[in-house]
């Protein structure tokens, strides 16, 4: 599991934890651009990262991958259509999707993008948003068919509760899934190819909980995080969620839970 750039102070800084053990995150290597509040997703070889935000030059619009299985720096892929942070992503074994996020001058923004991530190119239009977003960082996950985006900030409403979707292997735009428990932003998701687990977000709780992600439905209560806090980022194997670092309290915490389970999360380190 990779971690990339963070919310705080636009870094360039790469790390990585093994999922299936526990421990202490370790250098992976450097990002080309600097940069914060980026989205990520990822094919079973490669990681990217999108767009991004860098003080004082503003928003990016470039996309960046490493090759999970070596360490090393990131290497240049193409560009999004203009420059946006604060998007969410997310991807099946082929695409990798930018959705939603602030783009210089509007606060919220509506489009979805994607690439091809086994070749190198800029992104290309998928669709809209049900409503134009500010997603916060990582409120995004997916089935093999399926991508959902959970939550966000909308022009009238902070903390929005409503979940959509997309179908990744189509062109077109979002529709409406359900609801989450309360409204939240920059929430922490995770999935494997049957359920979908949202962590703590924004207003800072502790409540974790998950979708069925064949089925449209509300959000059901998993359990409970470690601590209060928001903007974690989140990532997952077949088997187990985790979340490390957060906003606000920039708290170097790695939690982790069983995704077909339910419970509280567990330190990782």
């Amino acid at each position: 599991a990779i971690f990339g750039t963070g919310e705080n102070h636009p870094s360039s800084t790469i790390q990585f934890v093994n999922i299936d053990t526990t421990g202490n995150a370790i250098d992976f290597g450097d990002a080309n651009t600097a940069t914060r509040v980026a989205a990520s997703f990822s094919s079973r070889t490669r990681c990217f990262k999108a767009g991004g935000y860098n003080d004082p030059s503003g928003g990016k619009n470039v996309i960046e991958f490493v090759t999970f299985s070596s360490q090393g720096n990131g290497t240049d892929f193409g560009d999004l259509l203009s420059p946006k942070w604060n998007a969410c992503g997310f991807s099946d074994a082929t695409r990798g999707i930018a959705a939603g996020g602030e783009y210089p001058g509007t606060p919220y923004f509506n489009v979805i993008e994607y690439v091809t991530m086994s070749s190198a190119g800029n992104s290309v239009d998928f669709g809209d948003l049900l409503v134009a977003s500010q997603i916060g960082q990582n409120g995004g996950m997916a089935s093999p068919t399926r991508g959902i985006i959970a939550g966000g900030q909308e022009p009238s409403t902070p903390n929005s509760d409503v979940i959509q979707y997309v179908t990744i292997s189509t062109l077109g735009n979002a529709s409406d899934f359900g609801n989450l428990i309360g409204g939240e932003q920059r929430t922490g998701c995770c999935s494997n190819a049957v359920r979908g687990v949202i962590g703590a977000g924004s207003p800072a709780t502790n409540r974790i909980s998950f979708i069925t992600l064949a089925s449209g439905g509300d959000a059901i209560n998993f359990g409970d995080s470690t601590n209060n806090s928001e903007g974690k980022a989140g990532m997952n194997s077949p088997t187990r969620g985790i979340w490390g670092g957060s906003d606000g309290d920039a708290t170097d915490t790695i939690e982790y839970v069983q995704i077909m389970s339910t419970g509280n999360a567990i330190d990782f380190g």
